[in-house]
């Protein structure tokens, strides 16, 4: 009996699989980079499409047409023309971007162009939830003196290790207060990259990105939960992994005169293959700087302000790290030129040697940072801004922090501070990085780093941010363009066609040079970790050149646990990523 019900069911089944293998038909190319994730309805849409160098030659006007398709029905969502070709100096390529902004309709899609297509990607109006919420969790699993457990870390639970309860003060930090081989305790605090180690300086700048995106974007960051122990204790849980650090921190100043030491450090790294809980290396507290003790004073001054709300679940707390950071501030004011020097020392392990010896960036950073918290003028006044210049931040270049701390707390300010200034230091210093971007070299996929060296994506992350900070204070859709364009670099949107943040993008690391995913014997890496990115300039510590498929500075990269020139973690580059997405989304949300 003719059944129409029936065969009207069997032709929608063909017909979907019809679609289904007419999507697959099209050959994935690598020249075709995307977001990887996805877009916003709402805003800028950019893809890159590499096409043959003589283009550059020959045809400088409008490509050939691309389409973007609705990965679900197969259909033709939207089409244009590239738009003219650029060319990018760092891979040696011409590109043509695909500008599909005028799509805003919610769905998984993927761009074709000819018989080639990019990976599927969203567009999506909660784009970064899950993404900010996973780069900030990633600061969980690397708790020192802490097990990680399976209710919280799920595949990636461990148990306790590396109490930090007995660090011995190694000759180089001995005071007469604290002399050699004295006994202290300071446990907590995250580990630093790829080393089981926790260096002050490094994390003066982690912190501060992390309390900035709070005082940026309060209202957004209370209400992210990321499944942490703490997750529900009335306290944001930005704040609970940020206390995490803060309680090591404040154990890193010898009480006896101010001063603060260097790093938390055993003599040498560890094997690559041993996890905290079968590390057994003797822990020492090594060195002092005036850098430490001004990262020191400025990330204790701004938490001061801003834990100062938890009191009932931070006793004393606001109160004791504000006094603290007065007193390292005061120790560096008599010490200021003191480097770190490990030359000749018994200890191998991260120098962090700050490049600047007047340390004026530091010296601005701290007094600002007091100043906005106590608002006592005379801080204001040694702080020098707004003569200080604003430069993308790198530990050893902090000069923009004080400009950025100054703008979240604008409306607090006592009339000393001259507001016009600061807002235009910040935004001429962006203002190029938008040219840079739209104009010059970075034209080709609208991103303005040009700082291919150790650590380039932490350089994206945080002009990223700073464009971020324009935006804050112009409301110019610009800098918001800006901000967007580094996330769909980070993503995906770059000469290697890769997304440099484990577990998210159709590409990402799998292979990160970090003791814990390269011990734990868990073939997938811990989320939510960006990479260090490409940098030819230091693979021959490692892999060495010829392991590494080119030279050009934006293609120098290997998914490789061995490259730590190019796939190591740190916290100081995932920091600026947690502020990046996290700002996007909470200002996206707000439009």
């Amino acid at each position: 009996m003719f059944n129409l019900k029936k065969l009207t069911i069997l032709t929608s089944i063909s017909m979907l699989q019809f679609l289904s293998n007419a999507a697959t038909n099209y050959h994935q190319s690598d020249k075709i980079r995307v977001n990887q994730i996805g877009y916003f309805p709402s805003q800028e849409k950019t893809a890159a499409v590499q096409v043959p160098l003589k283009t550059a030659y020959n045809n400088w006007g409008l490509g050939e047409e691309f389409q973007v398709i609705n990965a679900e029905t197969n259909e033709v969502a939207y089409k244009s023309k590239l738009n003219q070709v650029k060319y990018y100096p760092f891979s040696r390529e011409a590109v043509r971007l695909a500008d599909f902004s005028a799509l805003k309709t919610p769905g998984k899609y993927f761009l074709k162009v000819g018989n080639n297509c990019s990976y599927k990607f969203e567009i999506k109006n909660n784009l970064y939830n899950e993404l900010s919420k996973s780069v900030l969790k990633m600061f969980y699993y690397f708790r020192c003196s802490s097990d990680i457990k399976k209710e919280y870390g799920g595949k990636w639970h461990r148990p306790m290790g590396i109490p930090d309860d007995k660090v011995i003060i190694h000759k180089s930090a001995a005071s007469p207060g604290r002399p050699a081989g004295t006994i202290v305790s300071a446990p907590g605090g995250w580990f630093d990259a790829g080393d089981y180690n926790k260096y002050t300086v490094n994390a003066g700048i982690t912190t501060f990105s992390l309390l900035a995106l709070y005082e940026s974007y309060p209202k957004a960051m209370k209400k992210m939960t990321i499944n942490i122990p703490e997750t529900g204790n009335g306290v944001p849980d930005i704040l609970n992994q940020v206390y995490w650090e803060l309680k090591w921190l404040e154990k890193m100043q010898d009480p006896t005169d101010g001063s603060v030491y260097h790093k938390l450090s055993a003599l040498t790294f560890s094997k690559k293959t041993v996890m905290p809980q079968n590390y057994h290396k003797k822990r020492y507290m090594i060195g002092k700087s005036t850098s430490a003790a001004l990262n020191y004073a400025a990330t204790l001054a701004q938490a001061s302000r801003v834990f100062a709300p938890y009191e009932k679940q931070f006793p004393g707390f606001s109160k004791r790290i504000l006094k603290k950071a007065k007193y390292a501030y005061e120790w560096a004011l008599k010490h200021p030129s003191l480097r770190y020097d490990q030359t000749g020392s018994d200890c191998t392990t991260g120098i962090y040697q700050d490049e600047n010896y007047s340390s004026t960036d530091e010296f601005s950073w701290a007094a600002t940072e007091l100043y906005i918290t106590t608002k006592d003028d005379n801080y204001y006044k040694q702080s020098y801004i707004p003569g200080v210049p604003v430069r993308t931040p790198v530990w050893t270049h902090v000069s923009a922090l004080p400009y950025i701390s100054l703008i979240n707390n604008m409306d607090n300010l006592t009339k000393i501070a001259d507001k016009k200034q600061i807002k235009q230091r910040l935004t001429e210093y962006v203002d190029y990085k938008v040219f840079d971007a739209y104009k010059a070299t970075g034209v080709a996929y609208r991103m303005a780093n040009k700082r291919y060296e150790w650590g380039s994506n932490g350089f994206v992350a945080n002009i990223g941010m700073l464009a971020i900070m324009a935006y804050k204070v112009t409301n110019d859709q610009k800098y918001l363009n800006l901000a967007i364009s580094h996330m769909d670099y980070l993503l995906g949107k770059n000469p290697l066609n890769k997304s440099f943040i484990t577990s998210f993008g159709s590409d990402s690391p799998q292979h990160i040079h970090q003791r814990l995913c390269m011990a734990d014997g868990i073939k997938e890496p811990i989320p939510g970790i960006i990479c260090g990115g490409p940098n030819p300039w230091e693979v021959i510590w490692d892999l060495g050149p010829l392991a590494y498929n080119s030279a050009l500075p934006a293609l120098s990269y290997a998914d490789n646990d061995l490259s730590f020139s190019t796939n190591e973690a740190a916290i100081n580059w995932n920091a600026p990523l947690v502020y990046l997405s996290g700002a996007i989304q909470a200002i996206v949300e707000n439009k």
